[in-house]
């Protein structure tokens, strides 16, 4: 059986940043020892594993490629909720060395702008 692989624009751009996103979480996770980034960036993985089978010519209601997003869509669903239990610690406790090495990685050229964004969302929700 032959597969065509099908030049898809949208799915190919979802599959190369997933594949991205999948790299810098690795990268992330090696550098600053936080499982959130490693389990975003399997999850992406995931999701690219499925837009690389949808190039390949699988219909994207395959039942295969929806337990593939459900687990993906868990991942991150588990790895922020992990997360979220860090940040819920007295005002004393809440910044340590890891912390500013989040920020470090974070203020990297490639990430200045996210940052941004993160910082008014957290200030938004977390100084009210």
């Amino acid at each position: 059986m032959k597969m065509a692989f099908i030049m898809e624009p949208v799915l190919t751009i979802n599959f190369i940043f997933c594949m991205i996103i999948l790299v810098m979480g690795y990268l992330g996770f090696r550098k600053l020892e936080s499982p959130l980034l490693l389990y975003i960036g399997i999850a992406f993985g995931l999701f690219g594993v499925s837009h690389l089978a949808q190039l390949a010519g699988y219909p994207s209601g395959a039942v295969a490629l929806i337990i593939i997003r459900i687990i993906a869509y868990l991942l991150v669903i588990f790895g922020i909720f992990s997360d979220n239990k860090k940040v819920i610690e007295p005002e004393s406790q809440r910044f340590n060395k890891s912390d500013f090495r989040v920020a470090g990685f974070l203020q990297t050229p490639a990430c200045k702008f996210c940052w941004g964004i993160l910082k008014e969302i957290f200030r938004a929700h977390f100084t009210e």
